[in-house]
């Protein structure tokens, strides 16, 4: 009797042993896991979202809603049709036809759901609900419409044939209080480049039967597109950020300034659009800057039009956003601007003061004060990725959502409540303030004459990560900015932007694509770093 007791003890402690082993194994890798397939790992609870590992102020949290693992490879806008469900374009990579449409449902408890609408898309960004109450698409050079409530619905052509070469492709697109659309026609080069990368003076492309580097209106209506739409406004690069006040009807355009490799210059801008007016593309920067290669041409910029505020160098807006919700009063009635710039100012969202009509109230010098909603976006090796956030959304419930399209995700900005909780520090974790070393081996052999002859000179122009005269130096950057895939040089956004061979956009753009002889010179190096990596 004695000995069958102690049997079962001892059975008894081995199970409760094994479980909690199990347990332990099981917690312990949930715990170390990336979030949804992204590039984060949880550090707790956000409402019903696993929490994200980044800095907002006290009242707020970052939950991530949706990742790779619901099928997001490039999303760049959000809108919400119904509560807790929404539109979301997907570029799906910077070749043709890989976007795609898709509707977003999120439950109560905070799984996602997504459901393609639409394949097979060239290029899809712009998104924006109509005064119709249809969800308006802008493609690559066309704006098309559908009707959300109905199920499997066609497409509505809204506007086609629109200008849609070189750099800046993508249509932005906007509703005025009016009703009427504003369409983005960015620029098809960084600074007017000709062959060779020389400026051209006149710029050609503001006197063009059809101008870009503008903004267009269409005027809605009956009829056909071409009969309705006019020139907006020009001598805008590129305006990937348009917002229009709600009160006022201001609208406000987010300016992505020249590619300098300057750190400081050119300044981001946001500008007051005026119908008629030039705002200085590519002769003029700032507050009344001639940009240093047209000095010789422009004597002042007093015949344009210049910003209301400056934003960082490079920081890049992608998305404004007036905040008119409830949930967040500290943010009532200011502007929200997403900075998707990888360069030291940009990777954060901010928000900053404004006046009854929606104009920014810049400080002394025309800087916009800026205050963080999220920030801290720096990468940490297996904690979190370099932050790249896009599209804005103020939800019915005055949430703020957004997208990241390097990154895969839909986050949401949700107040912070007494049931959110932080998970402890993993063990042996780099702590949260220290950026980890992302440089883990050295430069393969050729990479100095790689660096030397083709990226500092002709990369390096426009990124400063490139640029740096010590090529080791430029291996860590450009490896800290998410350029290299060391363990497959051939697998890298810049080897793949370089070759043409990937998702991202080629570099540098046309006309002022690598020579042959510089690409074999490419592909021969990559070919060696492969075999010699073989070989380790």
């Amino acid at each position: 009797m004695l000995k069958s007791m102690i049997v079962r003890c001892l059975f008894g402690w081995f199970a409760l042993a094994l479980w909690a082993c199990i347990f332990s194994s099981v917690a312990t890798r949930s715990a170390n896991a990336q979030t949804l397939g992204s590039s984060y790992r949880s550090n707790g609870q956000c409402g019903s979202f696993a929490k994200a590992p980044l800095d907002t102020p006290s009242w707020a949290c970052v939950g991530i809603v949706a990742g790779p693992s619901q099928g997001l490879v490039m999303p760049r806008a959000i809108v919400e049709i119904a509560p807790r469900r929404f539109i979301v374009t997907d570029m799906g990579s910077w070749s043709p036809g890989k976007g795609r449409v898709l509707q977003l449902d999120v439950s109560e408890q905070g799984a996602a759901e997504v459901t393609v609408l639409y394949a097979r898309l060239d290029l899809p960004h712009g998104l924006a609900i109509g005064p119709d109450g249809k969800v308006y698409i802008g493609e690559r050079s066309a704006v098309w419409r559908f009707d959300p409530a109905k199920k499997s619905a066609p497409k509505e052509m809204v506007a086609d044939g629109l200008p849609a070469t070189g750099l800046h492709r993508l249509k932005h697109i906007a509703f005025d209080r009016n009703g009427d659309l504003i369409i983005n026609i960015g620029a098809p080069t960084d600074r007017c480049e000709g062959k060779g990368r020389a400026l051209l003076w006149p710029c050609p492309e503001e006197n063009s039967k059809l101008p870009v580097a503008a903004l267009w209106r269409l005027r809605m209506g009956e009829g056909p597109a071409k009969s309705r739409l006019e020139l907006l406004a020009q001598g805008l690069r590129n305006s990937a950020a348009l917002a229009v006040h709600p009160a006022s009807g201001l609208i406000l355009q987010g300016e992505n300034s020249a590619d300098y490799p300057n750190e400081n210059f050119p300044p981001e801008e946001l500008n007051v659009i005026e119908p008629g007016r030039h705002y200085g593309w590519p002769y003029c920067a700032g507050f009344g800057t001639v940009v240093p290669e047209y000095k010789k041409h422009v004597a002042s910029c007093s015949r344009y039009a210049g910003p209301i505020a400056l934003l960082p160098a490079h920081s890049a807006p992608l998305g404004l956003l007036y905040y008119t919700g409830n949930l967040f009063p500290e943010l009532r009635g200011k502007l929200i601007v997403s900075l998707h710039g990888y360069r030291s100012q940009g990777h954060r969202i901010v928000a900053a003061s404004v006046d009854k009509s929606g104009r920014p109230v810049a400080e002394t010098g025309g800087s916009l004060a800026l205050s963080d909603l999220v920030g801290g976006w720096n990468p940490q090796k297996s904690r979190r990725p370099l932050g790249t956030p896009v599209g804005l959304l103020q939800a019915t419930d005055g949430s703020l959502w957004f997208v990241e399209d390097k990154n895969h995700t839909v986050m949401v900005v949700l107040r912070s409540g007494p049931n959110d909780r932080a998970a402890p520090p993993p063990q042996n974790d780099q702590p949260e303030n220290v950026q980890v070393d992302v440089e883990a081996m050295p430069p393969p052999d050729g990479w100095s004459n790689i660096h030397g002859q083709i990226l500092r000179p002709v990369c390096g122009q426009c990124h400063g990560e490139l640029g740096a005269a010590d090529a080791r130096q430029a291996w860590t950057d450009a490896s800290s900015r998410g350029w290299l895939e060391e363990n497959d040089l051939s697998q890298s956004k810049l080897f793949q932007a370089i070759l043409g061979t990937g998702s991202v956009r080629q570099m540098p753009p046309a006309p002022a694509v690598l020579d042959p002889k510089s690409i074999e010179q490419v592909k021969s190096f990559l070919s060696r770093a492969k075999a010699a990596a073989s070989r380790d």
